[in-house]
């Protein structure tokens, strides 16, 4: 029987047993708050036992990063040395040798395959000068090791850790099924950003998906995230994204009281939560993984009313909704006409009992639907100055004429401030159309 193994951290003894993991693992789960306090208590006692503890170190790996960068730095050590640890403990003879975060971290550095690390450990305490093992001769090993496999071994890579951590579409396909599968279940202590009013309909937004590859020149969130995701390198910072902590948002967010409110459009706003309007949720690059994720989150906060709006809206229909949603497509061109309508004429066969929407913003030709029965809410809106475009009215024919389809089968209608301009300024006018589907 292979026995238990751990390691110390720079020569301190101060082993942490499996009970102890799990009751420091618990008081994480059970305030956040205090996480810092755990990582001071878990540098305090200078070491883990890896196969009984190892959930706990990913734990402030996943929470970690809401802290600063030199803390997020040093978490990430301790969890890269336990991947490494309990990777080569599949070896008895390896499991018998006392081994500390300096020697392993050479090895976690290297960016090689589990067998790899294996291969590269075992000739490193075989070689070791009088059978002991130091940092420096790892270093050493590790390095020759590459020299010789420079054919085969993967690329070095450098983790630059960031006080948010986004997961690119590449880092997630690089983690493995457990890692994906702790991230998904992860809660982290964030809520929902209230908006200003300018967007009565949806007083709440909710990104655990960022990034958009449509490159549409009029975008206005491209130009957002270009100046506030700081946390992203430059020329990637609108790249699609996930942010597993942000999961928890829903149920991290206190629903407001709306029964004691008069003005329904008021109600109706503090309790919808537009979804992903940093994002295109169903653009065909989005992982399935991610789309589940986030709809499962909906599922189970029935408190909330979450809107959801795509381009892709034949992907979208691939997926079942729960009642509290509002799913709705982008037409800003004729082109994209049929797709809406054929994939709208699915959800609905389909036995959706939420709102469907329609968003014509902006629109940039005008537009003729066969039918607009599908639909439970129709807005319209043109483009708002880019850093790519200048602002955008279409001329009144074009939405006049998608108004009185509307109006024929009494669908609502919601003029966007942008539909009607001066000068690359919305005009305000007291006809403007506000109605709204429930």
């Amino acid at each position: 029987m292979i026995p238990q193994m751990g390691f110390d951290l720079d020569g301190n003894d101060g082993e942490m047993t499996e009970g102890e993991a799990r009751l420091y693992l618990q008081r994480i789960n059970e305030s956040t708050q205090s996480l810092m306090l755990q990582v001071a208590m878990f540098k305090r006692k200078r070491g883990y036992a890896a196969l009984g503890y190892k959930n706990l170190v990913d734990c402030i790996r996943a929470e970690c990063p809401v802290f600063a960068e030199y803390a997020d730095r040093t978490i990430y050590q301790l969890a890269d040395a336990g991947d490494v640890l309990e990777n080569i403990n599949q070896s008895a003879q390896i499991a018998q040798n006392a081994i500390s975060e300096s020697q392993l971290r050479p090895i976690a550095q290297a960016n090689l395959r589990p067998q790899e690390q294996r291969e590269v450990f075992q000739r490193a305490i075989e070689s070791a000068p009088n059978g002991r093992l130091t940092a420096a001769h790892v270093s050493a090993t590790v390095e020759a090791y590459r020299q010789e496999n420079r054919a085969s071994v993967l690329p070095l890579t450098t983790r630059k850790p960031s006080s948010i951590k986004a997961y690119t579409m590449d880092e997630w396909d690089r983690l493995s099924y457990d890692e994906r599968t702790y991230l998904l279940e992860m809660r982290g202590v964030g809520q929902f950003n209230f908006t200003n009013d300018n967007v009565e309909w949806a007083r709440w937004t909710w990104n655990p998906i960022t990034g958009c590859l449509h490159n549409c020149a009029y975008c206005y969130a491209r130009d957002i995230a270009n100046h506030i995701y700081k946390h992203m390198p430059d020329g990637e910072r609108f790249s699609p994204a996930f942010y597993p902590e942000r999961l928890a948002f829903p149920e991290n967010t206190r629903a407001p009281d709306v029964s004691q409110i008069a003005d329904p459009v008021v109600a109706m706003g503090l309790r919808n939560v537009f979804t992903c309007s940093m994002a295109d949720l169903f653009g065909k690059w989005v992982p399935a993984e991610w789309i589940e994720a986030v709809l499962q989150q909906i599922a189970a906060n029935p408190q909330w009313n979450f809107l959801l709006l795509t381009k892709f809206p034949i992907r979208m229909a691939e997926f079942s909704y729960p009642p509290n949603t509002w799913i709705g497509t982008t037409v800003d061109t004729q082109y994209a006409v049929e797709r809406a309508e054929k994939a709208f004429r699915k959800i609905r066969a389909s036995g959706y009992e939420g709102v469907a929407w329609l968003s014509c913003e902006p629109m940039m030709e005008r537009l003729t639907f066969s039918s607009l029965d599908m639909f439970d809410w129709l807005v319209m809106g043109g483009a708002s100055e880019s850093s790519q475009t200048p602002a955008f009215a279409p001329p009144v024919e074009w939405w006049f004429g998608l108004w009185q389809q509307a109006k024929a089968i009494d669908l609502p209608v919601y003029m966007k401030t942008n539909l009607i301009q001066q000068d690359g300024r919305p005009i305000a006018f007291d006809g403007r159309i506000r109605e709204y589907p429930v």
